[in-house]
């Protein structure tokens, strides 16, 4: 049985960080846009629900990516690493 180093598990805690904090990055970007798109409804609607649309859209198109690629891995697994 192989236990962890210290090396490698820094290296899975600054990729949880990482990941942590892109998702924190990602959320107030989604709410930064949100606060553009209600104050553009108040003075123009149909741009508002068009910009929201290409961000449906848009999401749905990298949520669609994403399900793609997982499939792809699924069939063609990643070989491990032969250590240097």
């Amino acid at each position: 049985m192989q236990t962890e180093s210290t090396e490698d598990k820094d290296k899975i805690q600054s990729n949880t960080s990482a990941g942590t904090d892109q998702q924190i990055g990602q959320t107030n970007l989604n709410g930064e846009f949100l606060a553009h798109i209600k104050e553009i409804n108040t003075k123009d609607p149909q741009l508002a629900q068009e910009l929201l649309s290409d961000f449906w859209d848009n999401s749905m198109r990298c949520i669609n990516n994403a399900r793609n690629a997982l499939e792809w891995l699924e069939k063609h697994p990643p070989q491990p690493q032969k250590g240097i």
